[in-house]
């Protein structure tokens, strides 16, 4: 059960992490470092035979080998960073077969379906067998799944590997014992820290905790082991895919993503307006702020669709913040701006690039605001809930805000 309410306890497991050889050494490039140490497990020689290693991996991997016999000593080597894949291996089964198993490594990064299709194009001709995506924590992701690629997890995948490797007895004094024995306790300690924050949980059960992750002085603690990304990002996948699990089966062109900017992670449900100018509409929840935006490669095009959208309550709250809004705009501050002079503390935000060919127009409420009876904060389920609503409105009045966009 996660232990979300005990400092002192996250304090004690942050505690025995600084201690741990293997966190210090991660500490220059974690993602590199964890692919590192699996490219040199997976081609470690033990005791029980050449192919004894790998077989565990495959089994512990879950990964069909037909077409493999590993009974049998066969030609592999393991490769680092080729095709732009952080793990390859590669099986020369004869003079006229090669066959591939590559491993995209998320242990602290995202992954999104943009990236993994130009994968895709690029291993096309490579007679690859399996497509891992190896992550922390192991949830369900429809979106990775479509693509035929496999979701794996250190939690469940790599710790089985790791537990055969502990049995396994090897040549070189020993230091392959003491890599192993270290590195399954570093797992240990992130998944520990994973625990304490709920992420462990599967699903619904995850979604019934309270969307509090940044109101917790425990979170503040994580930035002291820089570690507090691994989290916020691991709990924003997890949000992400209980959205697209509730929307998918529905709205099949509508993007969902997940990020991490600014020490807080992100979610962003967007919809793209196809005619005329391109415009994406969408709700983005960043940290504790919860984000109606409009989106385009034109700054007069977002503000004017602003404008109407306001004008129409079709979007930016359905008219409930008008008191702050009207027909005109002022630029009183910088970056920030009314879409009417004066009146209301509800300023539009934006982000725009350099010329104002990309602008990011928003107007956001606290997601404490969003009307969970006597709750500071909603659960994640009621927050999802609330975000899908939100794009279903859009998605009702597309055909009204096409128009709106070609005026």
């Amino acid at each position: 059960m996660a232990n979300h309410e005990s400092p002192t306890v996250l304090k004690e497991i942050l505690g025995d992490l600084d201690k741990n050889f293997m966190y210090r050494a991660s500490l220059a490039s974690k993602e590199l470092f964890h692919s590192n140490i699996i490219g040199w497990l997976l081609g470690l020689k033990s005791k029980g035979g050449e192919m004894e290693v790998i077989k565990a991996f495959f089994k512990s991997f879950e990964i069909n080998h037909g077409g493999i016999d590993l009974s049998v000593p066969q030609e592999f080597e393991v490769h680092r960073e080729r095709w732009n894949m952080d793990l390859v291996i590669e099986f020369r089964l004869n003079e006229s077969r090669t066959e591939f198993i590559v491993i995209e490594n998320k242990v602290k990064s995202l992954v999104s379906k943009d990236q993994l299709e130009k994968y895709d194009d690029s291993l096309k001709s490579k007679g690859v067998k399996e497509k891992i995506v190896l992550r922390l924590i192991q949830h369900a992701d429809v979106e990775v799944e479509a693509l035929d690629w496999h979701v794996k997890s250190y939690e469940h995948h790599l710790m089985n590997f790791l537990s055969d490797l502990e049995a396994m007895q090897f040549d070189n004094g020993g230091i392959e014992e003491v890599v192993i024995i270290e590195y399954k306790k570093f797992i240990h300690q992130l998944l520990d820290i994973c625990e304490h924050f709920g992420l462990r949980q599967n699903g619904y059960d995850f979604g019934m905790q309270r969307y509090n992750l940044y109101a917790k002085n425990d979170y503040k603690q994580l930035t002291s082991v820089k570690l507090h990304d691994l989290v916020a990002k691991v709990y924003h996948e997890k949000i992400a895919a209980l959205i697209s699990t509730n929307l998918r089966a529905t709205q099949p062109d509508v993007s969902v993503e997940a990020g991490f900017t600014r020490t807080q992670g992100l979610n962003s449900i967007k919809l793209l307006i196809p005619k005329g100018k391109a415009v994406k509409i969408g709700v983005q929840l960043q940290g504790n702020r919860l984000k109606q935006f409009v989106e385009s490669g034109s700054y007069e095009t977002s503000i004017n669709l602003a404008r109407n959208l306001v004008k129409e309550k079709l979007w930016f709250w359905n008219g409930d913040l008008e008191s702050a809004l009207g027909d005109g705009y002022s630029s009183d501050e910088p970056g920030k701006f009314r879409i009417a002079p004066g009146g209301g503390d509800r300023n539009f935000c934006k982000y725009a690039n350099k010329n104002n060919t990309h602008t990011f127009l928003y107007l956001y409420k606290w997601v404490s605001e969003i009307g969970v009876e006597d709750e500071v904060f909603p659960t994640i389920n009621e927050l999802v809930g609330s975000m899908i609503k939100m794009i279903e409105q859009v998605l009702h009045h597309e055909m009204e805000i096409a128009e709106m966009i070609e005026e």
